[in-house]
């Protein structure tokens, strides 16, 4: 065994000259610790002066505290392995007693060991970095060889026996030292974990637990051979590294940055993408139906609808607001719910809400009181702005809603804090139609760029800006990496010329670099003049956005089936081609939201076709690949759970 200690030492001392050429890093020093030694003796002591062959059994489990302290070297293979050396000296002390009684000799007492137990240890390990994905910790796995530097122990009896005993008096105590008799080489194996600090360059702090796992005995001694001593140690290792004379630091980054647009494209009804070669703008006969949530939203904890989702005209301009002024835009109009709601209570002096608050169920559960309140601000706004009797709102302090979104994501939680507005008067509810004579509507709807980036710095900001005739038309901003941006064209967004669409697409780092890109698309604009001189066919347009579905369903409510039967079936002819887009939010799986998303349009197709079955109807599922709604927002999510419905008549 000693033999073998010495070229595990030989090998430990050898593996600098080993590895000196792979390491990028070589640190060394001290460390220090407490262990817990855990004894599990089973042997059995002779009783003293007993020629008779009686023993005392000994074999109560222990654990007793000791330390370790000694000098350590890690040698890094690569930037995840290193092999770490450790010398040392480290104590396995511990007391056991035992108490024996032999009738038939009339002898009893007790027995007391004290045994100082030290070893000098060679260590060789390795710590592995990244297994887990937490930086700085390190596993630690190696082997113990631990000579036995202290192997004492003290033996102190008590007992009492029979006078023939060649004793002078009794009770009598004895006490005996010596070594324990053949103690060994200690070997066994360590596993354990650390985590490095850095507190310099060249300086670092370890904490570090292991358990020793042994695969010796104490003593080969007949007498000993069953006494084995895992051990359980915690410390720290504080180590230097040496920093090279000969290696000259320097900072030798350079920023860099390019940036553009990459294509832009749209998609045909098939879902294909397809390159934007041109957007062609037509003068047309529209209307369109825009759907009003019941909802109000509210941030964490607010009593007050979210400024950013709901705007509140106030006392002083609630007079002249009117819902015919609303601009043909989904996000907009929702973002005056309670000016729509109130308006509408005055109108219809018999109609009677219930507006009810609910809020998450993450930092606001059990949150009734809040509830409350956001139920009361609504009412309040709608009954000081608008002149409503108060008898004719109740409010309830709800929990979370009845049919809440998701609440594993922040998405599905924040359109949780909400009021709910219900009431039996269809009217107060109603969607929002708007009808013009004269619209300008795109093709494509929906155009799509795609840029990309590529630097080695920080993003500090990106703005897409969309203008015509040198007026800005549209503008997004963000600040971090993007992958598209999606620019839904509304009604009359787009001038009536043939002037081209200008965009310019620029970006800026932290270090203070630059990029721009810009480009135009083509404008084809038909009038209804030009349009008669072509002889173009006119038609007349009827677009519905109908919000229809609650979080991850494609049922149709009953509410919504009496606004199709009420706004949509009228307006399609026989010679009407009427196409049904389906859609959802960005919460969930592509794939699952696009197969929703086309169930939804179905189900949309079999309720219309059973009320005019000679129509043509084309379907399709989009999902969330198209993003109809601003989905960084509770108010565009909930009407991004749509179909849309197009109403294309050709004009007699």
């Amino acid at each position: 065994m000693k033999r073998l200690s010495l070229i595990l030492l030989f090998a430990l001392m050898a593996i600098p000259a080993v590895i000196s050429a792979k390491p990028d890093k070589f640190n060394f020093g001290l460390y220090l610790g407490g262990n817990m030694n855990m004894h599990s003796p089973d042997f059995n002591s002779p009783v003293i002066y007993d020629s008779t062959g009686y023993f005392a059994n000994v074999n109560e489990s222990a654990n007793f505290m000791g330390f370790n302290f000694g000098i350590i070297g890690n040698f890094a293979i690569n930037e995840d392995i290193f092999i770490s050396g450790r010398i040392g000296y480290h104590t396995l002390n511990g007391d056991f007693s035992t108490v024996f009684d032999f009738p038939s000799a009339d002898m009893s007492g007790t027995q007391d060991y004290e045994f100082d137990l030290s070893y000098l240890e060679i260590s060789p390990m390795v710590q592995l970095y990244n297994i887990i994905p937490v930086d700085n910790l390190y596993l630690l796995g190696g082997i113990e060889i631990g000579v036995p530097m202290m192997k004492e122990y003290t033996l102190t009896q008590q007992r009492t026996g029979p006078p023939s005993f060649p004793q002078p008096d009794f009770p009598v105590e004895d006490t005996k030292t010596d070594d324990i008799p053949d103690a060994g080489v200690r070997l066994a194996i360590a596993i354990g974990a650390g985590y490095t600090f850095d507190l310099s360059e060249n300086v670092f702090l370890s904490p570090e637990v292991s358990f020793r796992f042994p695969f010796t005995k104490v003593s080969a001694n007949e007498d000993f051979d069953t006494w084995n001593v895992p051990q359980l140690r915690f410390g720290i290792n504080l180590t230097f590294s040496i920093p090279d004379d000969d290696e000259v630091v320097e900072d030798t980054f350079v920023p860099e940055l390019k940036a553009g647009i990459a294509e832009i494209k749209y998609r045909d009804i098939n879902g294909t993408a397809k390159p934007v070669n041109k957007i062609t703008v037509e003068e047309v006969q529209y209307q369109e139906l825009f759907p009003l949530l019941p909802y109000v939203f509210f941030d964490k904890l607010s009593v007050e609808p979210t400024a950013q989702y709901q705007y509140k005209t106030g006392e002083a301009q609630a007079g002249i607001f009117t819902v015919e002024t609303l601009e043909p835009n989904a996000i907009k109009i929702n973002s005056k719910t309670l000016d729509v709601v109130g308006t509408r209570m005055q109108q219809n002096p018999n109609a009677r809400i219930s507006i009810v608050g609910t809020h998450d169920n993450n930092a606001e559960q059990g949150e009734r009181k809040l509830s409350e309140l956001r139920a009361k601000f609504a009412k309040d706004y709608i009954v000081e702005n608008y002149d409503v009797d108060e008898d004719r709102i109740t409010t309830v302090a709800g929990g979370v809603p009845e049919k809440a979104s998701t609440g594993r994501v922040e998405d599905g939680i924040e359109e949780n804090r909400r009021i709910e507005i219900k009431t039996t008067n269809s009217d107060i509810v109603q969607p929002i139609i708007i009808e013009k004579d004269r619209q300008r509507l795109a093709e494509p709807e929906l155009v799509e760029f795609i840029p990309y980036i590529t630097t080695n710095d920080s993003i500090l900001n990106w703005t897409l800006e969309i203008s015509q005739t040198g007026k800005s038309i549209r503008m997004f901003e963000g600040n971090k990496p993007v992958q598209r941006v999606q620019w839904n064209i509304l009604p009359n967004e787009l001038a009536a010329s043939q002037i081209p669409v200008d965009y310019t697409f620029s970006v800026e780092t932290a270090s203070g670099l630059k990029a721009e890109d810009a480009g135009t698309i083509p404008v084809d604009y038909y009038s209804y003049s030009r349009k008669q001189v072509e002889e173009r066919p006119d038609q007349i347009i009827s677009k519905f956005s109908l919000v229809v579905f609650d979080f991850n369903s494609p049922e149709i409510s009953d509410q919504d089936k009496s606004i199709l039967e009420k706004n949509v079936v009228p307006a399609i002819n026989a010679n009407s081609k009427v196409q049904i887009y389906g859609y959802t939010d960005r919460i969930g799986n592509e794939d699952y939201n696009q197969k929703l998303a086309l169930q939804r349009a179905n189900n949309v197709k079999e309720f219309l076709s059973s009320k005019m079955s000679d129509v043509k109807f084309e379907v399709f599922g989009v999902g969330e690949e198209v993003e109809v709604y601003d989905n960084n927002s509770p108010v565009g999510r909930h009407l991004s759970r749509t179909v849309q419905i197009y109403v294309i008549t050709p004009k007699k």
